[in-house]
C-alpha cells in the first residue's frame, strides 16, 4: 500500500470540520529542537482563507511566522482530533490580532494521544528480556512506526506483553545511534503477503530528554512532510 493511500483514508474537506469558535493548537519547533504548542481559535473561514486568533507565548509575545511559512495545526475535540498544514499569509491587528492563513483544502483525522505516530522504516536491533530480566536472542528488524513515546517493529515470533526490551535504533536524522529500553504494550499478528508476522508496540521507559526532543522534532517534520504530500 502506498503512502498516499495511507494518508487519504482519513482526509475530510476543511469546510466540513473547521468552524468559527473552534479551539486550535499550533506547533512550532524552536532552536532548541523543542516542540512548542500555542493555543488559538478559529475566527473566520471563507473560500480561500482561514482566520485564527493570534497565538502568544508565555510572556504574551505574539507568535508571527514568516510570510509563506507552513504552520502545523491541530483541532482537538471531545470525540476526535484533526491536523492540517496551512500557509501563513500575514498578521492583522484590527479589529483583533489574528493570523491570516491560506485555507487548507482538507484536514486529516488522527488518533488522540500524547505523541503522534508516523509510519517510518528504520533498522532496529531488539534485545528481548525475560521476566527475570535476562537477555534473550537478539532480533534484527525494522520499525513500522515511531513517536516521541514509543515504537512499533515487526518480528516473526511473538513477544510477551509486559516484558521489557532494549533497542538500538539507527539512521534517525541528526541523531547518533539511539539506545533505549522499553516495555512491550501490544503484540498483534499481521498477514504480509501470506506470511504471518507480528507488530510489536513498545513504550519507551526512562528515555534521555535530549534524545526524546530530537525524536519529537524528527516526527514533527515527518508529519508536516506527509500532510503536504497527502494534500
Amino acid at each position: 500500500m502506498g503512502r498516499n493511500k495511507l494518508m487519504t483514508k482519513d482526509l475530510k474537506k476543511t469546510d466540513s470540520v473547521v468552524k468559527p469558535g473552534q479551539r486550535l493548537e499550533f506547533s512550532v519547533m524552536n532552536d532548541d529542537v523543542e516542540e512548542r504548542t500555542y493555543s488559538s481559535r478559529v475566527e473566520d473561514i471563507d473560500e480561500n482563507t482561514l482566520t485564527v486568533a493570534m497565538p502568544y507565548d508565555e510572556h504574551r509575545v505574539p507568535i508571527i511566522p514568516r510570510h509563506g511559512e507552513q504552520v502545523f495545526g491541530k483541532i482537538i475535540e471531545r470525540s476526535c482530533a484533526y491536523r492540517f498544514v496551512a500557509i501563513f499569509k500575514e498578521p492583522k491587528s484590527q479589529p483583533l490580532p489574528v493570523w491570516i492563513l491560506q485555507k487548507p483544502p482538507v484536514v486529516e483525522r488522527f488518533q488522540k494521544r500524547e505523541f503522534v505516530r508516523v509510519k517510518v522504516t528504520r533498522p532496529i536491533v531488539v534485545h528481548p528480556l525475560d521476566e527475570e530480566g535476562s537477555v534473550q536472542s537478539m532480533l534484527t528488524t525494522n520499525t513500522v512506526d515511531i513517536s516521541g513515546g514509543g515504537v512499533c517493529f515487526v518480528v516473526f515470533s511473538p513477544l510477551t506483553v509486559g516484558n521489557r526490551v532494549t533497542m538500538d535504533i539507527d539512521n534517525l536524522p541528526n541523531m547518533e545511534l539511539m539506545q533505549v529500553i522499553g516495555e512491550v504494550v501490544r503484540c498483534q499478528p499481521v498477514d504480509v503477503a501470506g506470511i504471518k508476522v507480528y507488530h510489536v508496540g513498545v513504550r519507551f521507559l526512562a528515555m534521555d530528554t535530549a534524545a526524546q526532543a530530537k525524536l519529537v522534532r524528527f516526527v514533527f517534520e515527518l508529519q508536516r512532510r506527509e500532510l503536504k504530500m497527502g494534500l
